[in-house]
């Protein structure tokens, strides 16, 4: 199966996925009593979309919790972060997401970066929305990579190209996996 009719399959699967906002709250428990998670002082998230793992509380948590959250914006055929707090305002952009409307770009390291998919691996490939974007930024800037998703997005194999950049964790509400190997799950 090619990249493209995976990714229409999965978001086909991400559609009809049912107990998101239960499911949501599982993987949301699991990231932030991970080790990565914990260890971290600069989170890199994202604003997810309806039919992703819903990410506010996470951000929300991160705000109250981390010395440094930022969120991604799409600058031409790139990504880059931004710092948020408690006030940021958002606009509409790119694939319907809510941006940030601050405009100066991170500059610092980042210790963790959630990284969204449209499918993984239990070892970590990532089927992303055919972009790159993600791809292009943590080739550039080294850090550890979790990405959350439903379990129905795990998958066999993800055809995988040199620039694809594989997550050190992923976590969904039934499994942590890291380097192959499953770990049990918290639950609700």
């Amino acid at each position: 199966m090619t990249k493209e009719e995976l990714r229409k399959q999965m978001k086909l699967i991400r559609k009809l996925e049912e107990a998101k906002e239960q499911k949501s709250e599982i993987i949301f428990l699991s990231v932030i009593n991970h080790p990565a998670y914990k260890e971290a002082n600069t989170v890199a998230l994202y604003n997810s979309l309806p039919e992703e793992v819903d990410t506010n509380e996470l951000i929300q948590f991160s705000l109250r919790n981390k010395e440094v959250v930022l969120l991604p914006k799409v600058v031409g055929d790139q990504i880059v972060f931004v710092r948020i707090h408690r006030g940021t305002r958002y606009r509409s952009a790119s694939f319907h997401i809510q941006e940030p409307m601050e405009d100066e770009i991170y500059q610092g390291p980042i210790d963790l970066a959630i990284v969204p998919g449209v499918a993984f691996t239990k070892g970590g490939d990532r089927l992303g929305f055919g972009g790159g974007y993600y791809d292009r930024f943590l080739q550039d800037h080294p850090c550890k990579k979790m990405g959350i998703c439903f379990e129905s997005q795990i998958v066999e194999e993800i055809p995988t190209e040199k620039n694809d950049i594989q997550m050190d964790t992923v976590i969904t509400e039934a499994q942590v996996y890291t380097d192959d190997n499953p770990i049990k799950q918290y639950s609700l």
